[in-house]
């Protein structure tokens, strides 16, 4: 149960990050594929949650 809520709270700090990196590049307006943004977004949270689950 605590690896969940490891997961979950890496989760969310994850999507924070990722929030804060769209916003930034909007400002800067380099956001013109939000798909690649995405895309590399989760690939780095999945890539996290499996790392974990071999812990």
């Amino acid at each position: 149960m605590k690896a969940e809520n490891s997961i979950i709270c890496e989760m969310e700090r994850l999507l924070k990050e990722y929030s804060k990196a769209v916003e930034e590049a909007k400002q800067k307006g380099l956001l013109k594929n939000k798909t690649m943004y995405f895309n590399k977004f989760f690939i780095i949270i999945f890539g996290r949650i499996l790392k974990m689950d071999k812990i």
